[in-house]
């Protein structure tokens, strides 16, 4: 009899292949990405099938292959990292997409995106020479801690700010990189 089919998302790949940046073995991966060992085992054989990812008795890394197919990812979008902002709830996940102003339109889409891949919601922000809200009703600087821990990043003209939150900071991430990949097509 077969077992349960794996339950698991492109966000998943792209989030396992950002933590095979470095080294990791199997519960390490279970346990950040909260998913269940079988998807895991599923998602780094398809990952060795393609030659993206080495192991060895210590873990998984990335392939040379594998650097090369995340760097066009990565050129298009910054990893996620953590955040934390006092304006928003939860553990707080922030990605900023690359030239993919033009692709938002009210933020809505988005944060629905991210509420369906687990998180909370989702608050999208774009830099055109400032950044700011999509809904032009919202002003950031109505959000003080927001607005101050955002003015020290970089950000370039196109840009779009991904915050997700959640319970948890691997549904945050789960969020956030959906809208990531929304956003890239």
């Amino acid at each position: 009899m077969a077992g349960a089919a794996p339950s698991f998302s492109e966000v998943h790949v792209l989030r396992t292949l950002l933590m095979l940046r470095k080294k990791h073995g199997r519960k390490r991966l279970t346990d950040s990405l909260d998913l269940g060992e079988g998807s895991i085992r599923t998602i780094l054989k398809k990952l060795k099938t393609h030659g993206l990812i080495e192991s060895d008795e210590y873990g998984q890394k990335l392939s040379a292959k594998g650097k090369r197919y995340l760097k066009k990812y990565l050129d298009k979008f910054d990893a996620p990292e953590k955040f934390s902002s006092t304006d928003l709830d939860g553990k707080q996940v922030l990605c900023v997409v690359h030239d993919a102003s033009k692709r938002v339109r009210s933020g809505v889409m988005e944060r629905d995106t991210a509420i369906k891949s687990g998180a909370n919601g989702a608050l999208i922000l774009t830099f055109n020479k400032k950044l700011k809200f999509p809904n032009k009703d919202v002003n950031l600087e109505d959000y003080e801690d927001l607005n101050s821990k955002l003015k020290g990043k970089k950000f370039r003209n196109g840009d779009v700010v991904v915050i997700g939150f959640a319970d948890n900071y691997a549904n945050a991430e789960n969020g956030a990189v959906a809208i990531v990949l929304g956003l890239l097509g």
